[in-house]
């Protein structure tokens, strides 16, 4: 049976069909915060045409509750309900789920399945989404929003509350620019500018990020970090960056979870991957 993927994120829409997990043949459309309900649904139509599914796996960037989305941040033109409504017309079974904990089934998946499995997936892109894999489960929490930790209250560096995510996810990066600079640039953009006030704003934001993991850690000890999502790679892949993010982690961190590893996932388009084993739902303990 095929198996139609897609992945939804704040800028881009991503769908493969696929007889198994893996990166084959996919199609990327590129979407903005304008985007509405009809347009998104426009597009998985599309691709149920092109494609005639047995079924489909719809990873969301939001909050996903009992099979379907009740709250997308990062997509604020979308009316959940409406969402909803209009893909049930569609001429096909859709398994909805977070995209992050799609993106942690996949990074299980891809480690053998261990049923002592233990680790946070942690995916600073646009925001930051997480999830826990906890005895080769995700850890789902009452409202299936457990590892949400973007939206932990923190003090910004005028002392005022906002979300881990504002601080140190893609969007947050883009707003200190524009405030200081008065124009706009992608967070892409400012990681790859030599300039001072580029790397200042990139060296704060990967600080803020170590800080953040140094919380997770006390709070569930997971046994290592896994780091996903466009601005995670610039995390750990620049030299600079991950030397203040891991030393404000350890100066963060309490006692021994100060020495929990942090690696960067090496899974190419884990949500989509996630996705289609939602689809598939073949091994049950493959939790959403």
């Amino acid at each position: 049976m095929r198996i139609l993927a897609i992945d939804i994120g704040a800028s881009k829409v991503e769908y493969a069909a696929m007889a198994k997990p893996g990166k084959k043949d996919i199609t990327r459309i590129e979407i903005g915060c304008t985007t509405d309900a009809p347009e998104l649904v426009s597009i998985i139509r599309g691709a149920v045409e092109k494609y005639s599914p047995g079924s489909v796996g719809l990873s969301l960037p939001g909050f996903v509750v009992g099979g379907r989305p009740v709250a997308l941040p990062n997509l604020p033109g979308v009316d959940c309900k409406k969402f909803m409504d209009s893909l049930r017309r569609l001429p096909a079974r859709i398994a909805i789920g977070n995209d992050v904990k799609c993106m942690a089934s996949a990074e299980w998946d891809s480690r053998g399945r261990r049923a002592d499995d233990n680790f946070f997936l942690v995916a600073p892109g646009s925001g930051i989404g997480g999830a826990m894999v906890a005895g080769g489960r995700l850890f789902r929490g009452a409202h299936n929003v457990a590892g949400e930790a973007g939206h932990f209250p923190m003090r910004n560096a005028q002392g005022e509350w906002t979300e881990w995510e504002r601080l140190c996810g893609g969007m947050g990066i883009e707003r200190e620019w524009k405030k200081l600079m008065k124009t706009r640039r992608s967070a892409k953009e400012i990681f790859s500018m030599r300039g001072s006030l580029a790397k200042k704003i990139t060296r704060e934001a990967a600080g803020e990020f170590g800080a953040g993991l140094a919380g997770i850690a006390a709070v569930l000890d997971p046994a290592e970090f896994v780091v996903a999502g466009s601005v995670g790679k610039e995390y750990m892949k620049n030299a600079a960056l991950r030397r203040e993010m891991m030393q404000t982690f350890r100066r963060h961190a309490i006692g021994p979870t100060k020495n929990i590893p942090i690696r960067l996932s090496t899974q190419g388009y884990p949500a989509l991957r996630g996705a289609w084993l939602m689809a598939d739902n073949s091994d049950k303990r493959i939790s959403f």
